[in-house]
């Protein structure tokens, strides 16, 4: 008997959470165990700091609404402007080659119109984070096939990034999942609208968060 939709979805949320997961943990690896913190020399433990939130790393100056571009490239070269004009990123080329190289490996569409692209490179000096939203959908090659329609993007130096930026990852797959925020940023009017929709979400996260 065919499943029921409340049978249904369940799988089906847990299969793209997971699928999320793993784009998140793919980002950088080796930066170290879960949960942890980086320690000093001597074996201490590193001073207690703020914990990061994705407010940390996005403002309005990387944040575009209703984008005219239509194919993949083209959305992360305007994203990655973006981020050159916050001072961190030194070079434009360098980030969208990064990009693109990671989309080689394997998509970073992960359905239900979500691509979070992202990019290592020396040519970033600290993490920042980009978002655009595509009324029209941009072919990703997502796992579902659908086109993005709104896309996330990471760039993150390519050393010495440290956890910071692995929790904030953590933070917005959490919310990413809640259909209550892609709705709000689906209907966003301003840039502020979706810094608002990050506030309401987010919250900082000490651990990595990617299992819960």
């Amino acid at each position: 008997m065919p499943d029921t939709p409340d049978a249904r979805e369940p799988r089906a949320a847990a299969r793209w959470a997971g699928a999320l997961r793993n784009r998140v943990r793919a980002l950088l690896p080796g930066q170290g165990a879960p949960g942890t913190d980086a320690a000093t020399s001597t074996g201490s433990p590193a001073p207690a700091r703020a914990a990061k939130t994705v407010l940390d790393y996005i403002d309005e100056r990387t944040i575009l609404l209703d984008i005219d571009e239509t194919d993949r490239e083209a959305v992360i070269r305007r994203l990655a402007g973006l981020m050159q004009a916050t001072g961190v990123v030194l070079d434009v080329d360098a980030v969208v080659q990064a990009a693109l190289e990671r989309e080689t490996v394997s998509t970073t569409g992960i359905g239900e119109g979500i691509a979070i692209p992202h990019a290592a490179t020396t040519s970033c000096t600290a993490p920042v984070l980009a978002f655009a939203r595509s009324r029209a959908g941009v072919p990703w090659h997502s796992l579902d096939e659908a086109p993005a329609t709104l896309i996330f993007m990471i760039a993150v130096p390519e050393t010495g990034a440290g956890t910071d930026h692995l929790r904030v990852l953590a933070q917005l797959s959490r919310s990413l999942l809640t259909p209550a925020f892609r709705a709000e940023i689906e209907a966003a009017a301003t840039p502020a609208d979706v810094l608002n929709a990050l506030a309401d979400s987010v919250r900082p996260t000490y651990g990595m968060g990617l299992d819960g």
